[in-house]
């Protein structure tokens, strides 16, 4: 098994730690390939799932996404036109539902103000991150999530499970600046859009399989040089799962 590099710094991972962990993480689990190219209505169905993933699981959002399409709503722009009221019932599965259906109004009048989804997505990148950033509703992560895999431009979703991960790894500080880590990581290894998006996918799964709130160390895949599991042999969490998981 690999070792993971050391950060020179708190809030600069090295290039072959990310690395190392992304060639662990691919062993243990996979490949992802969360969306595909041919994807049918694929920007529209991941536009509106990452916003209304916020603060819930994907399967309260697709379940949200179901009754959008039930309603034939498939459409980014035709959302501008729903009634409020109509529009957060239809959602409500997603919970925060009024919020959801006014950041969703928000994002077709985005992509109604720039021609439509199309047009916003084929913005340059600096921009298109811009322009996503100063919608109501829309952070860090959600921009960065439609970039990576609506627009499929080269970017990072630093979310909790990434820091979580790295963090207990050693790779970076425990509370670091998401928005210096995104540039820190990108910088250090200039991922592809794909490269990019397996990458939060993975992190994404081990963090649900393994590196929990409580995290199961016992059988971790990334358990052989990390930080957290060595400084904590004794701690009751550092359990293994109950289910089978051979990896």
């Amino acid at each position: 098994m690999g070792t993971v590099s050391r950060a020179t710094d708190p809030g600069g991972p090295t290039t072959s730690g990310l690395l190392d962990v992304y060639d662990r993480l691919v062993s243990a689990y996979g490949p992802q390939r969360w969306w595909p190219e041919s994807w049918p209505g694929r920007a529209d169905y991941i536009c509106a799932g990452a916003i209304l993933c916020q603060n819930t699981n994907w399967s309260n959002a697709a379940r949200a996404l179901e009754r959008l399409a039930d309603a034939d709503l498939t459409r980014i722009e035709d959302l501008a036109a729903v009634p409020a009221p109509e529009l957060a019932e239809l959602v409500r599965p997603a919970g925060y539902f009024r919020q959801k259906a006014r950041k969703l109004e928000q994002f077709a009048r985005l992509c109604l103000e720039h021609g439509s989804l199309a047009d916003l997505l084929a913005l340059p990148a600096p921009q298109l991150r811009e322009a996503l950033l100063s919608c109501w509703g829309i952070g860090p992560e959600t921009a960065d999530a439609i970039m990576l895999f609506a627009a499929r431009r080269p970017t990072f979703v630093v979310d909790t499970y990434a820091v979580r991960i790295w963090s207990r790894l050693g790779l970076i500080g425990p509370d670091p600046d998401r928005s210096h880590l995104r540039e820190k990581v990108l910088s250090a290894i200039t991922p592809s859009a794909e490269l990019a998006g397996e990458y939060h996918a993975l992190l994404i799964q081990h963090g649900k399989n393994f590196c929990r709130k409580r995290p199961l160390c016992g059988d971790c895949p990334l358990r052989d040089g990390c930080a957290y599991a060595a400084a904590n042999p004794g701690r009751p969490e550092l359990g293994q799962r109950r289910d089978g998981w051979t990896g």
